[in-house]
């Protein structure tokens, strides 16, 4: 796999995560329907975040 689009795919990963968990934090209490669409999207995308890891992962240990 390309090197720089898993690096760039980690970074929109991480990117999204903290996004997402900046809307949870800010609408918990305030707007609870808007944070059960969002943590299905965000452990969809921490999931790919690990899958994106696991590969860098590997090239790291050539």
């Amino acid at each position: 796999m390309d090197k720089s689009k898993l690096i760039h795919d980690m970074n929109s990963s991480i990117s999204a995560i903290a996004q997402s968990l900046a809307l949870v934090n800010d609408n918990w209490k305030s707007n609870p329907d808007l944070v059960e669409k969002i943590l299905p999207l965000l452990l969809e995308k921490a999931t790919s975040l690990e899958e994106t890891w696991g590969s860098v992962k590997e090239i790291i240990k050539e």
